[in-house]
């Protein structure tokens, strides 16, 4: 399987140092390195068990638009879209719903993963639809990697694997049948990592056109054709994919999925933004930043002390 890695933060041995930890979790929140591992784990049980053919993407930003893809896997089976969780605890998967067992209920939860998973798979297919490729369909992973978290499945919208059957889901995958060419896999790949080199050259068309082409009206009787932004309401007609149509966001954030159960909020009156940007850290992002300032001062002081005593 070869592999195409885009995740920021990575030494030439694809590991990740302190000082990289503390500056991506101030960047992208305190779960960026978790999620790192945990997809970690994926590729170790595809490169494992999967067959020869496939490459796999790695934290890719789709072309036309802020959101990063967790992984990609192209290959004769077909686009698999992966999204990884490092979550523990009792969840529940049924449609499009996605609920965390807390206190003896099921809450919804901030960042719906299926949703999420879904709205990646849709969007990659959208975008190689625009380029010119005709697929059957993308289809949307939720791996959890985590032994510590269970997932009941009622028909979700997505498959959701969980750590013990991550293997059986890589085997599933070989022996599906085949659906893309090795050169048309290829050209997948590279419309994801190169799309410069497969815009369209424009070119001037001086000739008038010899008559104009009517447009398709739907047949007597049948329903009108509805426009894609009915369809996908969550994505924009252009190659740009306007994701932030989406209230939630959640295709924006290359990292952190990590849910949170809704709480009550009390209504409070919206304050007039200041021109100037803001930037806000959390509880742990403090930590680290302080933990951080506390290693270079050790660092300051060894050095005037080693300075001192050969003076």
């Amino acid at each position: 399987m070869k592999l195409i890695d885009h995740t920021p933060y990575l030494t030439a041995n694809g590991e990740v140092s302190f000082t990289n930890q503390i500056l991506a979790a101030m960047k992208y929140g305190y779960s960026w390195y978790p999620e790192i591992k945990a997809q970690q784990v994926v590729i170790d049980n595809l490169n494992s068990n999967l067959t020869k053919g496939y490459t796999l993407l790695r934290n890719i930003t789709l072309p036309g638009s802020n959101a990063t893809i967790p992984l990609i896997l192209v290959g004769p089976a077909g686009i698999f879209v992966i999204v990884v969780t490092h979550l523990k605890g009792t969840y529940q998967a049924k449609g499009d719903n996605w609920e965390v067992l807390e206190g003896g209920k099921n809450r919804q939860t901030r960042s719906n993963l299926l949703v999420i998973t879904s709205r990646m798979a849709r969007a990659i297919q959208r975008y190689l639809n625009k380029q010119g490729l005709e697929l059957a369909s993308v289809d949307g992973i939720l791996i959890s990697t985590d032994p510590g978290m269970h997932i009941e499945s009622v028909r979700p919208i997505v498959r959701v694997v969980m750590r013990d059957a991550i293997e059986h889901f890589v085997v599933s995958i070989n022996h599906s049948g085949t659906t893309l060419t090795t050169n048309k896999s290829q050209t997948i790949v590279s419309m994801l990592t190169e799309p410069e080199s497969h815009l369209p050259s424009e070119s001037v068309n001086t000739q008038q056109p010899l008559s104009k082409i009517p447009e398709a009206q739907p047949e007597n009787g049948s329903a009108p054709v509805p426009k894609l932004s009915e369809v996908l309401p969550w994505s924009g007609e252009d190659l740009g994919f306007e994701f932030k149509e989406d209230p939630t966001q959640e295709l924006d954030r290359p990292f952190s999925y990590e849910p949170e159960p809704y709480t009550d909020l009390v209504p409070v009156p919206q304050q007039r933004q200041s021109d100037s940007k803001q930037f806000y850290f959390d509880k742990k992002q403090w930590i680290l930043l302080i933990c951080f300032g506390v290693v270079e001062i050790i660092i300051l002081l060894v050095f005037f002390w080693l300075v001192y005593s050969n003076s």
